[in-house]
């Protein structure tokens, strides 16, 4: 895979074509998925020398085949490469357990030749420790990619099955990078390639001005205010007699009408509100403790508000755990029952809604 053929993300002028977006993105994706696990496969072809930066190695002898009527698992013993060679530096760390989801690559010839793509089905353990007392052999239950191999599946389990019967091993590569946390987003990319469906066509590929988005035009809906504003003396708020307002419309008559004095934001971040009902894509951004989290809170306080939950879950995605756990926080204050946080969480708070695999 060469990488000057690689193009970068357009930074400043649009797309030609959806289609362009979709090639140009899948391919970063997908050459910093593999690049590391490549560069190491080629290295070890070339010098016979495994790099520990871009991968690690394993030898490994088929233990059993598991599974039920469905899926078909291999299970693997896998010793460290070095560690049969009594070279294994002293200062490593032998003891990780291999990853759930992990991207194998096996090579039962040695000279990763003809490759054999596997994932990681299960890392129990307690099945290391029941399976084989030698605290040195993992024991990883592995699942072929059989859409991704050339090979039949019956096929390797006969060759692994001769190679460790005649007391010999093959090696299996394990990629540095967490194939988990691509392999999906690859997966949709060329689901969206395929069915000609990706979503905000005009805002991420052709640069185009954000539409507004529907239900804050809609003079149906309705909002509760009190999340942006001050109640006035008490009461609810009132708009002209006779007239039906989208809440954009609502918003923007408020605020004349009401000013900032009775606005629990501040100038800049009632701009971000107006932006939000504006378009349909909206970036808000700033420097630490400008607010954006409490904004982020306020906003989707103001959505559940006008009953856009009804249409589907709201999905909320930050680059940190932290981040995500420090904001669903400040949400079970007004919807305890209506969350669910996917992944570790490392908030004790929202130990009741986390959903784990």
């Amino acid at each position: 895979f060469d990488l000057k053929s690689l193009e970068a993300i357009k930074r400043k002028t649009p797309y030609t074509s959806t289609e362009e977006y979709l090639d140009i993105n899948y391919r970063l994706l997908r050459e910093e998925c593999f690049r590391n696990l490549c560069d190491g496969i080629q290295n070890y072809r070339e010098n016979q020398i495994c790099d520990a930066q871009k991968m690690k190695m394993y030898r490994i002898t088929l233990q059993r085949i598991t599974g039920g009527n469905t899926q078909i698992f291999l299970l693997l013993n896998c010793m460290d490469y070095y560690e049969k060679e009594n070279s294994l530096e002293e200062e490593e760390d032998t003891s990780n357990e291999i990853l759930y989801g992990s991207l194998m690559c096996i090579s039962l010839s040695k000279k990763f030749d003809r490759l054999i793509w596997a994932t990681v089905v299960n890392c129990d353990p307690r099945l290391h420790a029941q399976s084989n007392p030698n605290s040195n052999i993992k024991t990883v239950p592995v699942r072929l990619c059989s859409d991704r191999n050339k090979m039949k599946n019956i096929d390797v389990l006969l060759e692994l099955s001769r190679i460790t019967n005649e007391g010999d091993h093959a090696l299996m590569a394990e990629s540095p990078t967490f194939y988990s946390a691509f392999g999906p987003c690859m997966d949709r990319f060329k689901e969206m390639h395929k069915k000609d469906d990706m979503p905000l066509v005009d805002e991420l590929v052709f640069a185009k001005k954000s539409d507004p988005p529907k239900y804050t035009h809609d003079k149906e809906q309705k909002c509760d205010w009190s999340i942006i504003f001050e109640k006035p003396n008490g009461y609810d708020f009132t708009f002209p007699q006779g007239q039906k307002l989208s809440p954009i419309e609502q918003f923007k008559y408020l605020q004349e009408t009401m000013g900032t004095s009775q606005s629990l934001l501040d100038e800049t971040q009632m701009l971000a509100i107006k932006n939000f009902l504006e378009n349909r894509v909206s970036l808000i951004q700033g420097p630490p403790g400008t607010g954006k989290s409490f904004l982020g809170a306020r906003i989707l306080r103001l959505m559940l508000s006008m009953g856009i939950h009804k249409r589907g879950p709201i999905l909320v995605m930050t680059y940190k755990n932290f981040a995500l756990d420090h904001f669903l926080e400040s949400c079970l204050e007004y919807s305890p029952d209506n969350i669910v946080r996917i992944g570790k969480a490392g908030n004790e708070k929202l130990s009741e809604i986390n959903l784990k695999n």
